[in-house]
């Protein structure tokens, strides 16, 4: 990744951050008109086949005035979120979600964190070979969490031209990794 990708990646911190048992949960919270907050979830890991997915997009309001209060509370509903997502996990998780414009605005960072710490997770243990493995990866997790700018999405994400994107994912293809390109597909 270059200095570019870097860049995007720093620029995002989630409000809160879980790891527990290769789920990856984010917690961003967000002011309502009303005075109250709202917070919006992302789960994600590997599914039972090795695939990253995401299991969960929520968005859950909370009577919280203040961050503090939101705090607190977001740890009061975690473990529900981690049984929704667990449970989900059963199931491979989301292949190709909905777009849920509720859940998705400005949400390129929260997808730019989850896929730094799987993918630095999954090389760390070896299981990524190649650049078209890797962005057979990055697609398919793109395409969980609704995201239908993908390829330029991770152009931006690793820092590289479109075209790049566009050669790994025809590799990947050609190599079995991915199913061959729908009319839908970018």
């Amino acid at each position: 990744m270059n200095e570019n990708g870097l860049k995007f990646l720093l620029t995002a911190k989630p409000d809160f951050e879980f790891l527990d048992d290769g789920l990856l949960v984010t917690a961003e919270l967000k002011s309502l008109a009303s005075g109250t907050m709202s917070v919006d979830w992302l789960v994600s890991g590997l599914d039972p086949f090795g695939g990253l997915r995401c299991f969960l997009t929520t968005r859950v309001s909370c009577s919280a005035m203040n961050e503090a209060e939101a705090q607190n509370q977001i740890r009061q509903m975690l473990p529900a979120i981690l049984s929704l997502a667990t449970l989900a996990r059963t199931s491979s998780g989301l292949t190709q979600a909905s777009r849920n414009d509720i859940v998705v605005q400005g949400i390129e960072q929260v997808i730019a964190i989850h896929l730094a710490k799987h993918l630095a997770s999954l090389e760390a243990e070896g299981a990524v070979h190649t650049a078209a493995a890797r962005t057979a990866l990055e697609a398919a997790f793109c395409k969980s969490v609704g995201l239908t700018k993908y390829v330029d999405f991770l152009a931006r994400f690793e820092g590289v031209p479109v075209t790049t994107v566009r050669r790994r994912l025809d590799n990947a293809r050609t190599l079995g990794l991915i199913p061959k390109r729908l009319e839908t597909d970018e």
